[in-house]
């Protein structure tokens, strides 16, 4: 029979630790606020909120459950991040960086609010507890979970974690199976956050021998079973946590192996890795400067020679653990909890772009630092103990927040976060073609095209040489040099046809340019080519039906967009140009469902809206294209899509001199999308550019 948990006599009362708690999360808030007016990076934020379609939907019913239920083509399984974006969207707006943000902060407050409480819960000692939870959470290595809104995922997976152990301990000190189930959703939903939460099932093991002393061993001095029959009905117990963690291991596998920067990688390189990296992660946790951001070019690329000294520091340090642990079962519990939530980034099993990454620390600095403020306070006679906090204290905690704040002024916008990284990383091209990346996302195109520049021999690089391809050509043609881009893309498909992402873009370069025959040409290309996911397939299949469009064929043009929708059923894009079709067609039905399906996945479009509204008033359903208009006007204010929708009502009610003066503002104010301008011109009886 597993023994019951052992019940700490808790120091201090409940108002005490809820308000030693709630001052944390103040704190926090507080020392993270800037973050709130930090610009969102064009490395990877962007895809996971607003150009994601199932995300810019807001709570839709039929995305959340496609969001639950289908796998997606790449990245991870994260159903209840990209949920989470959801409500943002609902509630802040799909442009609202500030509320992604703001969303971030507060759920890390809460996480480091709740695990002073748990720590509490767990050893009786308030002090320690909220000395140990303040480590971890003004740790400059914590910055990159909360200022970078793409990791959502960890900190949503850490507030999960934590109340799955908050429930667990219920079960495991009172028997009270109530709570297990709890406990083990709980921790789904933290993994469905982000797979690092894999590890739980084993972290909950060492929770067992430290702090509730459930193996009858742990410094207490029962040790009437032996270590098999102590463990196995603990094991038994984690059984459908292990399950779980299984399933979500090789989903993510699944998804993430063939791409993980590290998969070629020998398994010398990443035994030597894991470790390594062990020792890295100690060095930045006591000596936390330099933190930059990387990903690409490590030493573990190839044989590097540490892993002999990296396995010999691994023993001593591990014996010396193991040695002193009898009577210091919080040594064991740290070194093993460290080590354990640190394997899922170690490379062992490749995932992901990076070997190395800050906020991989997050999930392990709650053991480490538990076990070094418990060292501490166990090393001084206990008279002197409070006294050794308090000094701990004020000595660590100023420090660390203000490394923190200056970490922090890193994450502003991409090109500040990217740059600080560059002298380190100027090698790596995948690293510096991002940063050329963010200086064309903040307008800084000279500088963009000075990094461009400066990896140009590995453009023709098979394995990132088509990113490398397409922001050089996206320069071009945000310098107005659409031309140019498309020589350029030329010529890279001269010397490797495989490139075909950039034989996409190139196409959509030339629809723009109205080479209708040749943009079909080039769309054809990529849609033959059996690589292609379904999401680019879909891209593909749209800018093939424009094309057909554009040369007048307008029944190959509807079986290229009804198959590009079967491909990428969530397109806006797609649905609108269907609509269009059939209100052209003189199908006002079908129209009219294609609109509201593309408004249902893209709310915000008012590119969308108005078109809709246009099509409403042509049909003769006057209400319903007046109500649209409103919505886009407020939705506009002092745009060109507001003052279009201005002239279009002003001109249902016969006013023809407002809805021509309306228009005529249409064409000075600024656009939110440019063609608007174009439809305020054929409305004033002036030509219309396409």
């Amino acid at each position: 029979m597993t023994r019951p948990a052992v019940e700490t006599a808790s120091k201090g009362s409940w108002c005490v630790a809820t308000l030693a708690s709630f001052t944390l999360f103040v704190f926090l808030v507080v020392l993270y606020w800037p973050a709130v007016d930090f610009r969102m990076l064009a490395f990877d934020d962007e895809h996971y909120t607003r150009d994601n379609n199932l995300i810019a939907g807001g709570l839709d019913k039929a995305n959340i459950v496609k969001i639950f239920t289908t796998l997606p083509e790449e990245d991870q399984f994260i159903p209840v991040t990209r949920l989470s974006f959801m409500a943002d969207v609902a509630f802040y707006g799909g442009h609202s960086s500030r509320g992604f943000h703001l969303t971030n902060i507060l759920i890390f407050a809460i996480d480091m609010a709740l695990l002073l409480i748990l720590l509490w819960r767990l050893t009786g000692e308030l002090a320690r507890s909220a000395l140990a939870t303040a480590l971890v959470a003004l740790h400059p290595l914590r910055v990159e979970s909360v200022a970078w809104v793409t990791e959502r995922k960890d900190v949503l997976a850490v507030f999960f974690l934590i109340l799955s152990i908050g429930c667990y301990v219920r079960f495991a000190r009172k028997r009270q199976w109530a709570w297990y189930l709890p406990a083990l959703l709980s921790c789904a939903f933290s993994m469905l956050s982000k797979p690092l939460a894999v590890t739980l099932p084993v972290l909950l093991l060492a929770l067992d021998y430290w702090p509730l002393a459930r193996f009858g061993g742990g410094g207490n001095g029962r040790e009437d079973l032996s270590l098999a029959k102590r463990a196995l009905p603990l094991l038994a117990e984690k059984i459908p946590f292990f399950v779980l963690s299984l399933v979500l291991t090789a989903v993510t596998y699944h998804l993430q192996g063939k791409g993980a920067l590290h998969g070629d990688v020998s398994i010398v390189s990443r035994v030597e890795h894991a470790f390594s990296s062990v020792f890295i992660y100690l060095f930045q946790t006591f000596w936390p400067q330099g933190l930059i951001y990387s990903f690409f070019d490590t030493p573990w690329n190839r044989f590097s020679g540490s892993l002999i000294p990296a396995i010999l520091g691994f023993a001593i340090v591990t014996g010396v653990v193991i040695r002193f642990s009898g009577k210091r079962p919080w040594l064991a519990f740290g070194w093993f909890w460290f080590l354990v939530a640190i394997l899922p980034f170690s490379g062992i099993i490749p995932t992901g772009i990076q070997w190395i990454s800050n906020r991989f620390t997050f999930l392990p600095h709650f053991g480490l630092m538990a076990a070094l403020v418990w060292l501490a306070a166990e090393s001084v006679p206990e008279r002197h103990r409070r006294m050794l906090i308090l000094g701990m204290a004020l000595l660590l905690l100023p420090v660390l927040a203000f490394l923190t704040r200056e970490q922090l002024s890193m994450w502003k916008d991409g090109v500040a976060m990217f740059g600080k990284g560059l002298s380190y990383s100027r090698n790596d091209p995948r690293y510096v073609g991002q940063y050329a990346v963010e200086l064309m996302t903040l307008g800084d195109l000279d500088g963009a095209w000075k990094q461009i520049e400066s990896i140009r021999r590995h453009a023709l690089n098979t394995d990132y040489g088509m990113n490398f391809q397409m922001t050089a050509m996206e320069i071009l043609d945000r310098k107005g040099d659409r031309k140019g881009a498309i020589e350029l893309a030329r010529g890279y498909l001269r010397e490797d046809y495989r490139f075909w992402e950039t034989r996409l873009k190139m196409a959509d370069y030339l629809l723009a340019e109205e080479k209708f025959k040749e943009a079909a040409a080039e769309y054809r290309q990529v849609i033959e080519n059996r690589g292609v996911k379904s999401f680019h397939l879909g891209y593909a299949l749209e800018g093939m039906g424009l094309s057909l469009q554009g040369m007048g064929k307008g029944d190959e043009a509807l079986s290229a967009f009804m198959a590009g929708l079967r491909e990428n059923p969530m397109s806006p894009t797609l649905h609108y140009h269907l609509a269009l079709h059939f209100a052209r067609a003189g199908e006002p039905d079908p129209a009219r469902a294609h609109f509201i399906e593309a408004i249902r996945i893209d709310p915000e479009n008012l590119r969308i809206r108005l078109a809709l509204a246009d099509h409403l008033f042509d049909s003769g359903e006057q209400a319903g294209g007046a109500e649209m208009f409103l919505q886009v006007a407020q939705a506009a204010p002092g745009k060109a899509e507001s003052f279009y929708a201005f002239g279009r009502l002003a001109g249902a009610q016969g006013d023809v001199v407002q809805s021509k003066a309306a228009y005529q503002e249409a064409l000075r104010a600024p656009a939110v999308w440019n063609e608007t301008r174009e439809l305020a011109r054929k409305r004033l009886g002036g030509k219309s550019a396409r």
